[in-house]
């Protein structure tokens, strides 16, 4: 948990307080947002409070947020202002954002932070890949490089594999 904050540019002291340690990644990605075209509306999933309230302080204007902690009505308001094109920024947990949503007005994910459930991946990037999507779908992952953010996506992607030849083992059941 600590390795994967550290690559989020944080760390909770042992009183829980947050400390910027590096803002490295934030500059990655307002990098990455400058090749987007302005246009075009970005889902961007986080993992930690802390990414999703630096991350919101840095796009004020631009940006909606959607996590556990936020009233019902909240997280409504930040589901339709982000559909109606109000803001080109949404910034979410995926365990509130990433499962029955359709953002199809939305062709850009970024993983700003990964975790281990290969299901939240899925679900979450499925959230702009559903019908009625009319573009092509594009994902990106700030990975810092030799970090356990390429440890993690290497579990992803061998728990993929291992969920995709479980499904065609069953495949062959009758």
């Amino acid at each position: 948990m600590k390795l994967r904050q550290v690559t989020g540019g944080f760390t909770i002291t042992t009183q829980g307080m947050p400390v910027l340690i590096s803002d490295t990644k934030i500059k990655a990605l307002k990098d990455l947002l400058e090749e987007i075209p302005e246009d075009k509306q970005v889902l961007i999933w986080i993992q930690f409070h802390w990414e999703l309230e630096r991350l919101r302080e840095e796009f004020k204007d631009d940006c909606c947020v959607l996590y556990g902690e936020m009233s019902q009505k909240e997280k409504n308001q930040s589901i339709v202002d982000f559909q109606e094109g109000k803001k080109r920024l949404l910034i979410a947990h995926p365990l509130t954002g990433g499962m029955g949503l359709t953002f199809t007005n939305c062709s850009y994910i970024v993983w700003y932070s990964l975790s281990y459930s290969q299901e939240q991946y899925s679900q979450a990037n499925d959230r702009i890949y559903r019908i009625g999507q009319k573009n092509k779908c594009t994902y990106f992952l700030l990975m810092a490089k030799d970090s356990i953010d390429e440890v993690i996506h290497k579990v992803l992607d061998k728990k993929a594999d291992l969920m995709e030849a479980c499904l065609e083992m069953l495949k062959g059941v009758k």
